[in-house]
């Protein structure tokens, strides 16, 4: 599994500006998953959850379209649980699983 200790962080910018006004950084489990705790509201912020760096070479380029995602972090929305839940991030293996080809063969003949 690619996602295994990777650096995850959790980023705010200024919504006018663009400047990043919030940092967090934390790293996932041995099942990809991570939790950073966010304690104030970003109301006025745009706030991304990205991979940083995969803790393994052989995984280390990052999943093009798949390297951010967006995360709304105020309890001003009408969300009433404080847990948010980013879409998958990712990074690509250099070398195919066995039995990728045939997977994504099936996957086509699906689409047809």
């Amino acid at each position: 599994m690619c996602f295994v200790d990777a650096k995850v962080k959790v980023e705010c910018c200024n919504r006018k500006t663009g400047e990043v006004v919030y940092k967090r950084e934390g790293y996932t489990d041995s099942t990809g998953q991570y939790k950073i705790a966010v304690s104030e509201a970003h109301l006025d912020e745009i706030c991304d959850a990205v991979i940083v760096k995969s803790s393994q070479p052989e995984c280390a380029q990052m999943s093009p379209g798949r390297e951010r995602a967006r995360v709304i972090l105020t309890n001003f929305n009408g969300i009433a649980s404080n847990t948010r839940y980013a879409n998958a991030m990712g990074f690509m293996a250099e070398e195919t699983e066995a039995g990728c080809a045939e997977i994504m063969k099936l996957y086509q003949e699906e689409d047809e």
